[in-house]
């Protein structure tokens, strides 16, 4: 469904004013698949991730995944930056590597009950922006770690043929190639004490119709001393390569037919070993507004109903882990990440799902979701202020580890004392 990775608003100040009011008013590794899943079981919840995103001026310039080679985001239109997405997100576009960035993303997730990322990943050749995605998740990786959040990986090895097109290897040598690739995943990311791991064999999923059949995929993996848990999308391929399956909404039939799907999926995934769930808002995709392809289709939001109902179906489904399709991918409309249209609804409905007593999300109210963003703007205006900047890394420590109190305190006072944002509405 996705396509290849090759390629302060009147609005926002708006946003911003509701968060100062928010402020004004307020002074685990996953465990092993069981052999027969219970739905009584409440599985963790990750979220499909995209570290794809290039922008002004950590980047230079803007990447594809903002621009589709059609809009401009240095330019707005009544207020808004012009950005390949029907939505906006509250912050604004941003730049996947940005330290900050993650760390706004990531305290929205503590405070949802997320429990980590499954990172939408290409290898590390430098080819297209795949490099930059690598760089950019490496830089995400220790952040989620030191969070307390999980994360895998789902390999995009549709990637080989571009790269043999390329001249980046000859197609006889594409298994080697991979195998060198997972020897490295081995070293660098399988072995993290925040990788998601099943029996404690780590996970890897592997999207769209792949390159590489069952055969070449034990071959891949037998250089590993610890092959990892390979699960496909739509369906577990048989017989030996893939241990299971992750679900991924299908918009080409519309809303019911994606319904339908979601309920097909879980049925047939009852009895592998590992099925992955999904969970999604709905679809709005904007490939041929930009005009790089036709649109996928169309599942709609239904104000929120769209994630309700398939929320609570995942979760109740016997399902292994639930994956939200998606957190941030804006040009298909999939994402739940605040924007300046819907605003946080997306992460309240999780966390209203998932709150299940003193469960720990208890510490935080469906108000704070809008700190991160009161803390991301503080970040910019207080660049290079070494006593501030030292109070909100401060604030974000406390954030996540639930010390909402002192949190909200510091927070209040570094935006009361900031002359810049005390002019906002």
């Amino acid at each position: 469904m996705k396509l290849l990775a090759t390629r302060v608003s009147i609005a926002r100040l708006a946003v911003v004013g509701v968060m100062a009011q928010v402020l004004a008013g307020a002074s685990g590794g996953a465990s092993a698949a069981p052999a027969a899943r219970s739905n009584s079981t409440i599985p963790p919840v990750y979220v499909h991730y995209m570290a794809w995103f290039q922008a002004n001026p950590t980047a230079h310039k803007w990447g594809w995944h903002w621009t589709m080679g059609h809009y401009d985001p240095s330019v707005q239109t009544d207020g808004l930056p012009q950005i390949a997405s029907h939505y906006h997100p509250q912050i604004g576009p941003y730049d996947s590597g940005a330290r900050a960035l993650i760390m706004y993303q990531i305290m929205l997730m503590k405070m949802t009950g997320i429990q980590g990322v499954i990172i939408d990943w290409y290898g590390k050749d430098n080819l297209y922006d795949y490099a930059s995605i690598n760089r950019n998740v490496s830089t995400l990786v220790p952040l989620l770690q030191q969070a307390g959040l999980k994360f895998a990986l789902c390999y995009e090895d549709h990637t080989i043929p571009q790269e043999i097109k390329a001249g980046l290897f000859p197609a006889g040598a594409a298994i080697h190639h991979v195998q060198q690739l997972m020897s490295w995943l081995q070293s660098n990311y399988f072995k993290s004490s925040a990788y998601i791991k099943y029996d404690g064999r780590p996970l890897l999923l592997s999207f769209g119709t792949p390159y590489f059949d069952n055969a070449e995929w034990n071959e891949i993996f037998s250089v590993l001393k610890t092959p990892p848990v390979y699960v496909t999308e739509s369906d577990r391929r048989e017989p030996t390569a893939a241990s299971g399956g992750f679900d991924w909404p299908i918009p080409a039939g519309g809303t019911a037919a994606a319904l339908e799907q979601q309920k097909s999926f879980l049925a047939r995934s009852r009895h592998w070993p590992i099925a992955i769930a999904a969970a999604f808002p709905g679809f709005n995709d904007i490939y041929a507004q930009a005009g790089v392809g036709r649109s996928w289709g169309h599942i709609a939001e239904d104000n929120g109903s769209t994630l309700k109902h398939t929320l609570d179906r995942a979760l109740h489904s016997g399902a292994t882990a639930v994956q939200v399709v998606t957190w941030n991918d804006w040009g298909e409309g999939t994402q739940i990440e605040p924007s300046i249209e819907q605003g946080t609804r997306d992460l309240k409905i999780i966390r209203a799902a998932l709150v299940r007593g003193d469960n720990g999300l208890t510490k935080w109210r469906d108000d704070d979701l809008q700190l991160p963003a009161m803390w991301y703007e503080l970040r910019k205006q207080l660049s290079g202020q070494s006593v501030k900047g030292r109070l909100l890394v401060q604030v974000y420590n406390e954030i996540i580890r639930g010390k909402m109190t002192t949190a909200r305190a510091l927070l209040h006072h570094l935006w009361s004392n900031n002359r810049k944002l005390k002019k906002s509405p």
